[in-house]
């Protein structure tokens, strides 16, 4: 079949539909959720794509803090961002950011660079999502990034480009 295109989707709607899913998922974790700026600007990803990534890094991040009973929050933040400096101030530079961040274990960096191949296949299970989450991100255009120290946590970042003015709907 045919690619349809996209009908673009504002992350924050998306996030706040899936708020309960997401927080039967987080596994007793609470999810604190905070928007910055345009974070309902549309970006032309797949709402269903949006929320497969939400669930697949709550999980994760959920699996994550096991033990970790205190400190249990998983953080998701949805924003805007500007042209950065040194860029040119053209409107192509708009991308909104999704971020979902934990004070779990982390991760070493050789794992974060097996998540980063692909090859996602760790003993305790943390990460299995995550070449979903890749696959999902890669095919949508996306930028993913993921920084993590053990004993801290993780953050994961996604950006997409702002869908241009004449796609909104």
């Amino acid at each position: 079949g045919t690619l349809h295109p996209v009908k673009p989707v504002s992350l924050r709607g998306v996030v706040e539909r899936c708020s309960g899913l997401l927080s039967r998922v987080a596994d007793g974790c609470a999810i604190e959720v905070g928007y910055g700026e345009a974070a309902a600007a549309p970006v032309e990803v797949a709402e269903e794509a949006v929320e497969r990534i939400l669930v697949n890094l709550v999980r994760n991040s959920a699996a994550a803090m096991r033990g970790k009973e205190n400190l249990r929050a998983i953080r998701v933040g949805v924003g805007l961002l500007e042209n950065r400096v040194g860029e040119p101030k053209s409107r192509s530079f708009r991308r909104v950011r999704l971020t979902v961040e934990d004070s779990g274990c982390g991760m070493p960096p050789e794992q974060q660079r097996l998540l980063c191949s692909g090859r996602t296949t760790s003993r305790d299970g943390h990460g299995i999502g995550f070449g979903v989450v890749q696959e999902l991100v890669g095919a949508s255009g996306g930028d993913l990034r993921v920084q993590s120290v053990v004993g801290i946590g993780t953050r994961v970042q996604i950006e997409w480009p702002v869908a241009p003015a004449s796609t909104a709907a």
